[in-house]
């Protein structure tokens, strides 16, 4: 496989922002200080570096490092509302951190890795890549949920989150490592290709990726925080500060909806007859569960939690299609649904006095 400096271009904005996490860390180490203005401006000009950097390096539709990241307008839509979202959290939250002395140089760092994850699914051409973009992502958030050290329902909140995020991943991996050992490939337009081959030639194979199909619906329920796969989900937005609940609750759901995607628009689309009862069950129990739950809570967040899981059914919804404009669909809602989280959970910031 040759490789060109060239294939580096449409990467640019990830590494642009591997740098700035990393300039990040270190101006708050030479500029110490309470309110941590030096580190809050430069990671604003970092998200804001990026969203150009995303905007002018695009050049249409492309396959780099060996078909491993593509570059498309869905990549594109999603990073740059990721990167708005993000600063958004980080100029809402700020004064939300400072009240309870929790606004810190690994906040800024920690977030900005996770955004890195992030935009390494959304720009994912293969099962590897889509996995060590999610992994990137779940362990930044993982540290984020238990920032507050002196709060134990954040310390529970981190330690569930890791234990079933872990199981989670898991089960994703072996769902990947079933489907790579029938079809032979990772990139994920082969993958595709090669299951339409199986599913016509090779009947004796069509249990194994069933089989694999299971595990991978399942961990991508979980990130997604679909039911019945949502027991994590209210835990972690009550537990969190809210400043990290507003980043799991609306940013971190770009990067779900960009991974289903890449998974069964881009991937899995000649199992769709298998996938669509697995995913109408989700949209079902989703619907179901958190809007019937939801009617009990006496703590916002966690209502806004379950309402979060039957949101989540409603772009299932669009994914259950299995067509164009339900994918489209689905990402237009799953956009709308991010920015009126960040309104909400912003109001939850500016009014409350305890978190």
């Amino acid at each position: 496989m040759s490789f060109s400096t060239q294939e580096l271009i449409p990467v640019l904005p990830e590494l642009v922002l591997l740098s700035a996490a990393s300039v990040v860390l270190l101006i708050d180490l030479f500029t110490p200080g309470k309110e941590r203005g030096a580190t809050h401006l430069w990671s604003l000009v970092a998200l804001a570096v990026t969203a150009l950097t995303l905007v002018y390096s695009y050049s249409g539709p492309q396959q780099v490092l060996g078909n491993h990241y593509q570059s498309d307008g869905l990549a594109l839509v999603l990073k740059l509302a990721m990167v708005i979202g993000l600063a958004a959290v980080f100029i809402y939250g700020r004064s939300y951190l400072l009240v309870r002395g929790l606004l810190s140089g690994e906040f800024y760092t920690l977030s900005l890795f996770a955004l890195l994850g992030m935009m390494i699914i959304a720009s994912g051409g293969s099962l590897l890549t889509l996995y060590l973009g999610l992994e990137t992502l779940s362990l930044s958030l993982y540290a984020l949920v238990g920032f507050d050290r002196r709060s134990v329902a954040s310390s529970e909140a981190a330690i569930k989150y890791f234990i079933l995020g872990a199981l989670a991943s898991g089960m994703l991996l072996y769902g990947i490592s079933i489907i790579y050992g029938v079809t032979g490939s990772l990139i994920t337009g082969i993958v595709q290709a090669e299951i339409g081959a199986v599913l016509a030639t090779a009947a004796e194979y069509q249990l194994l990726l069933g089989l694999g199909l299971v595990f991978v619906v399942v961990g991508a329920a979980f990130k997604l925080g679909a039911a019945p796969f949502h027991m994590w989900l209210p835990d972690i937005y009550q537990g969190s500060p809210t400043a990290i609940t507003n980043i799991i609750a609306t940013v971190s759901k770009l990067a779900a909806i960009a991974l289903v995607l890449r998974l069964f628009a881009d991937t899995l689309q000649p199992l769709i007859a298998q996938w669509q009862q697995m995913v109408l069950l989700l949209v079902v129990v989703s619907l179901a569960v958190g809007n019937v739950i939801a009617i009990a809570q006496t703590n916002i967040k966690r209502m806004l939690g379950y309402s979060a899981i039957s949101h989540m059914g409603f772009v299932l919804l669009g994914v259950l299609a299995g067509s164009k404009a339900g994918y489209s669909a689905a990402l237009f809602y799953m956009l709308t649904y991010a920015l009126t989280g960040l309104a909400a959970f912003g109001m939850v910031m500016i009014l409350s006095r305890n978190g």
